[in-house]
């Protein structure tokens, strides 16, 4: 749980800031393949693994781990104004 603490928020710090600039489009397929990723991981996880409930958190800790260095990123591309194409939309 604390492992699930520290990912959302670090991500969620640098994507609010993302998303106050409106440069958002890079965020939706992450988005979605994120949740696509919290639907379909927590099956594997837990029954196969048999970690049960730590596997339902591990599966979601997995799925927000790359917006830990996404956001962080992007955010600094754009601060530093060198963000261009996907990062920049």
């Amino acid at each position: 749980m604390v492992t699930y603490v520290c990912i959302v928020a670090r991500s969620t710090f640098f994507a609010y800031f993302v998303n106050g600039t409106g440069k958002i489009r890079f965020q939706l397929p992450v988005g979605l393949s994120a949740s696509l990723a919290v639907v379909s991981e927590p099956i594997i996880f837990s029954t196969r693994r048999g970690s049960r409930n730590a596997g339902v958190m591990m599966s979601i800790c997995a799925a927000l781990f790359p917006g830990c260095f996404l956001w962080p990123l992007q955010a600094n591309q754009i601060i530093a104004g060198t963000a261009t194409g996907i990062w920049s939309r």
